[in-house]
C-alpha cells in the first residue's frame, strides 16, 4: 500500500481485523487502560474512515470520567500530543482537552484554598483560551 493510503484503498479483511481490535479494546472496563490502548491503536482508524476527528472527540469526553485530576490531566495532554501527528484541521478537540483542565484545575485550587486556608490573595487563571 502507498504510504498515504485512505480509508478506501484498505481491502475489506484488513478493515475488519482492524475493527475487531477496536472492539476489543472496547471491551476493557476500567477507563485508563481503555483511552490508552486506544491512543496507542488510534493511527490505525485510518483503515476504516478518512478522517478520525468523531473518535478523537470521543476520547476527550471520555477523560470525564477519570476521577483522579491528575490522571486526567495528563491523559488530556496526551490526546494532544497523540492527535498531532494527523493531518486534521480541527481544534475542537484541544479546545475542549484546555477548557477541561483549566476547570479541574480551577477546582482544586478552591479545595485547597478552603481546606487549608487562604493561600493566594492574587488568584488569576494560570490557562487562558483566547480563540
Amino acid at each position: 500500500m502507498a504510504e498515504n493510503f485512505g480509508a478506501s484503498d484498505v481491502p475489506t479483511d484488513a478493515k475488519e481485523t482492524c475493527y475487531n481490535w477496536f472492539c476489543k479494546v472496547g471491551t476493557i472496563r476500567e477507563l485508563l487502560p481503555r483511552i490508552y490502548l486506544e491512543l496507542a491503536i488510534f493511527p490505525s482508524w485510518r483503515f476504516l474512515i478518512e478522517q478520525p476527528a468523531e473518535s478523537l472527540q470521543r476520547l476527550v469526553m471520555m477523560t470525564r470520567g477519570l476521577a483522579d485530576p491528575l490522571a486526567s490531566a495528563y491523559c488530556r495532554l496526551y490526546i494532544a500530543h497523540r492527535a498531532q501527528k494527523f493531518p486534521s484541521h480541527d481544534t475542537g478537540y484541544l479546545i475542549t482537552c484546555v477548557n477541561d483542565i483549566k476547570l479541574i484545575f480551577t477546582q482544586i485550587s478552591s479545595t485547597k484554598e478552603t481546606a487549608f486556608g487562604g493561600f493566594a490573595d492574587n488568584k488569576r487563571p494560570l490557562v487562558t483560551l483566547s480563540v
